[in-house]
C-alpha cells in the first residue's frame, strides 16, 4: 500500500472554539412543549436530549433535530407505518448516543481534541483504505506505544475489529445498549448499532451490505449524510452526496425516494433554524405523556453517556446521586418530601451534562491545565444550563446544573452568584459533588481518602460550602447507609479499554 504525505493532525484543544461557542449558546431558545403544562412526551425529551449528542460530536446546532426530520419525512414518502415510523424517529435521535465512549480513546489514541478529530472525520471514507489509513497515520500523536498504535490504526483502516476495544464497534454497541435500556426497543438499537454500515458492505463494524443493514439504519445513514451536505453547502451539495452514493453509500431505492422529496422547497424549508422544531413535531410519533418512571431511566441513561466521556469520571454522576440522597436524608424536610428527592437525584445525575462539550484534551490531561483550559472547563456548567432548558420533564435540574459550583462568597462559577440566590438543595448537591471528586482519581492526582476529603472541605464551610450541608455529610458517613461511598475504589477504566 502507498501512502500519500500525511495529513494536517488535528491540533489539541488550547482555548475555546469562540466561534462553536458562540452557536451553542445562542442557538434558538427552548420549544414549547406538545402537551399540557405538567404532561411531557417521551419523543420531545428524546429531540431536545439530541441537543447534547450533538455538543458531544461537535456537531453544528439541531444538526440531530434536521437529520430527524429528514430522516421521518423520507419514511413518510416511503409509506412506511406509524410503528416503523416511531421506531425510525428514535434511531434517527439517539444515533450518536453511543458517541461518547470513545471520546477517550480518541485523545489518548491521536493526542487530538475528539470534537475535532471526529468532525474531521466526516470527510474521510474510512472504506477507502488509503485513504483511511493516510488519516488515521497521520494523526498519531498520542502517549500510547507507537507499535500498539501502528497495529490499531491499521486494524481500523482495514476493517479488522476486535470487539470491545475499537472505536466503531464500541460506540455501536454501546450506543445500542444505551437504546434498549432507556426503553426504546430492539429495533432501535439494532438501527444504531448499524448505523454507520455502508450497503455496498464495506461500512463499519460489522460489515453488513444491502437489506441485511436495517432499514432505520440506512435511513439514518442517508439523512445524516444529506445534513451535513446541506448544512455545509445547501441542497446542491446534499443532492450531489446522495447521488454519488447511491449503491455504494447508500441503498439506491431510498435515494430515489431523497431525490423525489428534494424535489419540493419544503423540505429545505423545514430544516430553517427557527421551524425545525416545529418541522420535528409534525413527524414525531403519536404517544402518550411518558410516565415518572420513564423519565427516570432517561436520566440514568443520560447520566452514563456523561460519565463515560472519561474514564476519570467513570460512574461519578451515580455516586454524587447517592452522596446527595445520603446528606439530604439527614436534613430536616427531606425525609417525607419525593418529590424533592426526586428533584435533586435527577439534578445529581444530569448535573454535569455539558462535560459532553468538552475536549478530553482537557478533561484527561495529565498535569496543571492552563487558563484557557481552566476557562473551557469551567464552560461545562453554561453548557449543562443550556442543554437542560431545551428538555422541558428536567427544568427542576437546571439550578443544579447551573450552581453545582458556585460558592456561598459569590466567588464561584458560572454565574458567581451569592449564597442568597443558592437554595439548600443546590447546596446539598455542591457538597456531594465536590466530595464525590475529592475521593476519587484525576489525571493529576490519586483519590483522597475521605478524612483527607473531609479534612478539605471543612475548611471551606460558612465561606465556600454550606456547614449545615457538610455536617449532615459528615452524619451521613458515619452510617452504613454510606458503606459503599467510602468502600476503597482503585481507578477504573473498564468501559474505556484504549487498546486491548
Amino acid at each position: 500500500m502507498t501512502l500519500k504525505a500525511n495529513p494536517e493532525p488535528v491540533p489539541p484543544a488550547t482555548r475555546l472554539d469562540r466561534r462553536l461557542e458562540r452557536l451553542w449558546l445562542r442557538t434558538t431558545t427552548a420549544p414549547e412543549p406538545s402537551v399540557a403544562q405538567g404532561a411531557h412526551l417521551v419523543s420531545d425529551a428524546v429531540a431536545a436530549l439530541s441537543h447534547a449528542f450533538d455538543i458531544s460530536e461537535g456537531h453544528t446546532p439541531q444538526h440531530g433535530l434536521r437529520t430527524a426530520v429528514i430522516g421521518s419525512r423520507l419514511a413518510l414518502e416511503l409509506g412506511l407505518d406509524a410503528t416503523s415510523r416511531r421506531d425510525l424517529y428514535y434511531t434517527l435521535l439517539l444515533k450518536d448516543i453511543g458517541s461518547s465512549i470513545n471520546a477517550s480513546q480518541i485523545y489518548h489514541l491521536f493526542g487530538a481534541d475528539d470534537h475535532r478529530l471526529k468532525s474531521a472525520l466526516r470527510s474521510v471514507d474510512l472504506a477507502d483504505v488509503n485513504e483511511g489509513a493516510r488519516f488515521m497515520l497521520g494523526q498519531l500523536r498520542g502517549s500510547v506505544p507507537l507499535s500498539k498504535r501502528l497495529r490499531y490504526v491499521m486494524e481500523l483502516g482495514l476493517g479488522r475489529f476486535h470487539a470491545g476495544h475499537t472505536l466503531v464497534r464500541n460506540r455501536a454497541e454501546r450506543g445500542a445498549q444505551l437504546a434498549l435500556d432507556m426503553g426504546m426497543g430492539v429495533p432501535v438499537a439494532e438501527g444504531i448499532r448499524a448505523a454507520a454500515e455502508r450497503f455496498d458492505g464495506r461500512g463499519h463494524p460489522f460489515g453488513l451490505s444491502g437489506t441485511s443493514i436495517p432499514l432505520n439504519a440506512r435511513i439514518t445513514a442517508l439523512a445524516q449524510a444529506v445534513e451535513f451536505a446541506y448544512t455545509a453547502a445547501g441542497p446542491s451539495s446534499a443532492d450531489d452526496v446522495a447521488s454519488r452514493g447511491s449503491g455504494e453509500r447508500f441503498d439506491p431505492e431510498l435515494v430515489e425516494a431523497y431525490q423525489r422529496l428534494a424535489g419540493t422547497d419544503r423540505v429545505w424549508f423545514d430544516l430553517d433554524a427557527d421551524l425545525v422544531w416545529r418541522s420535528l413535531t409534525e413527524v414525531a410519533p403519536n404517544e402518550q405523556p411518558g410516565t415518572v418512571e420513564a423519565f427516570d431511566r432517561i436520566a440514568d441513561v443520560v447520566a452514563r453517556v456523561v460519565d463515560a466521556k472519561s474514564p476519570w469520571t467513570y460512574k461519578h454522576s451515580s455516586r454524587v446521586k447517592d452522596i446527595a440522597q445520603g446528606i439530604a436524608m439527614e436534613l430536616p424536610g427531606f425525609e417525607r418530601d419525593g418529590d424533592r428527592l426526586r428533584n435533586l437525584a435527577r439534578g445529581a445525575l444530569l448535573h454535569d451534562i455539558g462535560t459532553l462539550g468538552l475536549s478530553n484534551s482537557v478533561l484527561d490531561k495529565p498535569g496543571n491545565l492552563a487558563t484557557a483550559e481552566v476557562e473551557s472547563l469551567r464552560m461545562h456548567t453554561a453548557y449543562s444550563e443550556h442543554i437542560l432548558s431545551w428538555v422541558r420533564p428536567f427544568q427542576d435540574a437546571l439550578p443544579f446544573a447551573a450552581g453545582h459550583h458556585e460558592r456561598l462568597d459569590g466567588r464561584g462559577y458560572h454565574g458567581a452568584v451569592p449564597a442568597s440566590l443558592l437554595d439548600l438543595d443546590v447546596r446539598v448537591l455542591t457538597v456531594a459533588d465536590q466530595f464525590e471528586a475529592l475521593t476519587s482519581s484525576r489525571p493529576h492526582r490519586d483519590a483522597y481518602p475521605a478524612e483527607k476529603a473531609l479534612a478539605i472541605l471543612s475548611s471551606d464551610a460558612g465561606d465556600g460550602i454550606d456547614e449545615a450541608a457538610f455536617a449532615a455529610l459528615e452524619r451521613y458517613l458515619s452510617t452504613t447507609a454510606a458503606d459503599a461511598i467510602l468502600a476503597p475504589r482503585r481507578f477504573d477504566a473498564e468501559q474505556l479499554v484504549i487498546i486491548g
